[in-house]
């Protein structure tokens, strides 16, 4: 990691010795001031700011204070043995930061990244979230490093879940937290109202709490839930969805360490059928009626495919409307809450 981290300073100074900027030996710096800076050269990281490559080095012995964000349109490098402390960090191309061993990068708020994103942590890292800002195949990074990578509350293990970043980066050993499940690994039930999760842990090695996660496209991640570990050598887990989507799903788990690390299970998918939300579309000339095999509580609603709502009411069992132009997006909700959506055409 020594030699990694000598050679990555390296190419700092091969790439632009006219752009690095290096802040002087003491605590308590001002960024806006130009003292902080050799050559009193304070970096302008603006919207309006060049774009050339531009090395920010924070030297160990150093805190520099920002009251305020970072935005770099591009080639944004940052190197922290000292302490740097800012509100927000956003990048639209080319990000790398690298917290070395004993340096401290505090980023109040989030860091949003747009494409091609590394994040070497050796020392400690704080944040909210890493949020991509865009999606599509540039839009990639990853993680590496032997520190921690907390967030900002009281504890320092509360979840943020970056998309689109692998982990580790190309090369380096993985320093994140294993999730060592005994077989099968994630095993799903699907009952008629819901749909329960069971794991079996073969070891836990300084793990804080599981977070359980579920997509509809097994591609974006939304939480359902947490459960603590219980620091057992062997230990099963069992989690009940109780709000599932119809349909399928994926759902995979996310493993929290005591240092804020996280890395996560297989995916297992999972199908689930409501029905009581089974609806039935039966087209008259001129009208479309939806009907619910089974009376309730029904909140109806029909979008065409561009998003405008042309029908939104509350039934016990069936509701009548006017036969659309085309195709449209059929969404119920039922008294519990759940949800299902089909496009009929």
């Amino acid at each position: 990691m020594k030699n990694f981290t000598l050679a990555l300073l390296l190419s700092f100074f091969t790439y632009s010795l006219s752009a690095q900027f290096t802040s002087v030996e003491g605590t308590d710096l001002n960024w806006n001031d130009p003292d902080t800076w050799v050559d009193a050269q304070v970096p302008n990281l603006g919207p309006g700011a060049p774009q050339n490559l531009r090395t920010i080095t924070i030297p160990e012995g150093s805190f520099v204070l920002l009251d305020g964000d970072i935005t770099s349109l591009a080639n944004l490098e940052l190197y922290i043995a000292g302490s740097l402390s800012i509100n927000n960090l956003t990048a639209n191309n080319n990000l790398l930061v690298d917290v070395a061993d004993g340096g401290v990068f505090t980023v109040k708020g989030d860091i949003t990244y747009r494409n091609n994103t590394q994040i070497i942590v050796n020392g400690e890292l704080f944040a909210d979230s890493v949020v991509v800002s865009t999606s599509g195949s540039n839009a990639t990074g990853c993680i590496g490093g032997s520190g921690s990578i907390r967030s900002n509350d009281e504890d320092g293990t509360a979840p943020w879940v970056p998309e689109n970043i692998v982990i580790p980066c190309l090369g380096m050993e993985n320093p994140f937290p294993v999730i060592a499940l005994a077989e099968p690994g994630l095993e799903h039930a699907a009952t008629t109202d819901n749909i329960e999760l069971f794991w079996t842990t073969a070891k836990e090695d300084n793990s804080a709490f599981f977070t359980i996660q579920r997509s509809t496209d097994n591609a974006k991640w939304l939480p359902v839930g947490n459960i603590l570990e219980a620091a057992g050598e062997r230990t099963a887990y069992e989690f009940t969805d109780e709000y599932p989507f119809e349909g399928t799903s994926w759902y995979r788990l996310r493993l929290t360490d005591i240092n804020g690390k996280f890395s996560f299970s297989e995916v297992e998918e999972a199908s689930w059928t409501a029905k009581d939300l089974n609806f039935k579309v039966l087209k008259d000339p001129g009208t479309w009626t939806i009907r619910f095999p089974v009376i309730g509580q029904y909140i109806v609603e029909a979008y065409t495919l561009h998003g405008r709502r042309i029908l939104v009411d509350q039934v016990e069992q069936t509701v009548t409307m006017p036969a659309p132009d085309g195709a449209v997006v059929i969404r119920v909700t039922n008294n519990k809450e759940r949800t299902a959506s089909r496009v009929v055409m």
